[in-house]
């Protein structure tokens, strides 16, 4: 049931929907069918998605709706209009804060219980986490927890954890992390992201680093690279990780990204180098594949996409294989800008593999659902119905609580978008 907020927490020009049933879901062992349609209201945008208990939340530009997994059914919103400033979401949806302009209060942060819409807390700020009115890329932040920011600069201290609630500092760290292997390094930060509790710091120790991966490496230079945990709450180290990055160091560093897979697990990628998963509440490292980690199962198995093979493979941490799915030659993702896809973008599913037909657009638009015990005969969903417009496009994808959200979104400020959810 849908019910209006009164009282306590109704500000000026805001549209404030809460709901008393709460019915938290588990995330799909496969999908079969589209099983849900829906579009922003008129005139507002998507901007993006996070998984909730319940299902999905959606960011909009001027606030939140959010809706079940497993039937589309929008379950609660706030919508600030034209007073949202910022918006603010953990990656497993359990901190959802929005930042509005309060005529009467200056700038407020709202934190929403993210099953029910229900106002948990308000607290005004100092200064304002955004200078424009409405939520876009640039003011929807994701590196929080716990109503901590995480926040990286290329010009003043490397990382600086925020209080949400305040805006003030929790902590500092005013200089690059230093590496243990080998003195005499200069550092570099060059890249951080938050699960859960723990902060994870990238870094890089040279002879002479400086920002941007301007420096050359001279033949016999040591080039470290790695990973330092922090705790959010803290800043203080947890645990680390460093290796020499060999002859390609700053090439591989410079395209090194940290692909969380879950709360748990987190991937770093690095041109000409293997995909390294790590457990970021100890730093264990769990092992290191050529392939494409796309996702760690309950069972702790890895899955692997290998490209020259064509394959998936569940293997252990040993890297023994467990099971191979070969992929259907149509089924191979479109890597083109306009779809803004990879094979490395598949969903990982209990029962199997999500992903993306050849033509990602147009009246063949699919989506192929591969079981681990289905062979070469897969699922095939028809999603044409939200990509038949045939203009320039986005594609993402993302796995929540009762099914696997696809959003399609047109570029420019008319384009068409649309959330199909598979389940």
């Amino acid at each position: 049931m849908l019910l209006p907020l009164v009282g306590c927490g109704l500000f000026f020009n805001s549209d404030h929907i809460t709901s008393d049933e709460v019915q938290e879901l588990a995330y799909p062992e496969r999908i079969e069918r589209v099983g849900w349609e829906w579009r922003p209201p008129e005139g507002t945008r998507i901007v993006g998605t996070v998984p909730v208990p319940t299902g999905v939340a959606v960011v909009l530009d001027d606030g939140y709706v959010v809706l079940s997994g497993d039937t589309g059914e929008e379950l609660w919103r706030y919508r600030a209009q034209d007073t949202a400033l910022a918006a603010y979401a953990s990656r497993d949806g359990d901190y959802l804060a929005l930042e509005v302009d309060e005529p009467d209060a200056g700038s407020l942060m709202l934190r929403f219980d993210s099953s029910t819409g229900e106002i948990l807390e308000e607290s005004a700020r100092d200064e304002a986490g955004s200078e424009d009115v409405g939520v876009d890329d640039r003011s929807f932040h994701q590196s929080v927890d716990g109503g901590t920011m995480v926040v990286r600069s290329s010009e003043g201290p490397p990382l600086t954890a925020l209080s949400l609630e305040t805006g003030d500092p929790v902590w500092t760290r005013e200089e690059s992390v230093e590496c243990t292997t080998v003195d005499g390094l200069n550092s570099s930060t060059d890249g951080a992201a938050v699960l859960d509790d723990v902060v994870v710091e990238a870094f890089t120790c040279a002879p002479s680093v400086v920002r941007d991966f301007t420096y050359t490496r001279e033949e016999g230079d040591v080039v470290i690279s790695g990973l330092v945990g922090r705790d959010l709450r803290t800043g203080e180290e947890l645990w680390r990780f460093e290796e020499d990055f060999g002859v390609y160091a700053f090439q591989s560093i410079e395209n090194r990204s940290l692909d969380p897979l879950s709360g748990q697990h987190l991937v770093m990628r690095t041109l000409n180098s293997p995909n390294v998963l790590f457990d970021v509440s100890t730093g264990e490292v769990i092992g290191e594949w050529e392939g494409a980690v796309t996702g760690v199962l309950e069972d702790g198995s890895v899955v692997v996409w290998y490209a020259r093979d064509g394959e998936y493979r569940r293997e252990d941490p040993g890297g023994t294989v467990l099971a191979t799915l070969p992929n259907p030659a149509e089924a191979i993702p479109d890597t083109s800008e306009v779809t803004g896809l990879g094979a490395d973008d598949s969903i990982v599913l209990a029962e199997g593999i999500v992903n993306f037909g050849e033509h990602s657009f147009g009246p063949d638009a699919q989506v192929w659902f591969h079981g681990w015990d289905s062979g070469n005969d897969p699922v095939v969903i028809d999603v044409s119905q939200v990509a038949a417009g045939g203009a320039e496009a986005q594609l993402s994808s993302t796995a929540v609580p009762g099914a696997v959200v696809l959003t399609y979104a047109e570029n420019g400020d008319d384009g068409h978008q649309a959330l199909l959810g598979l389940t």
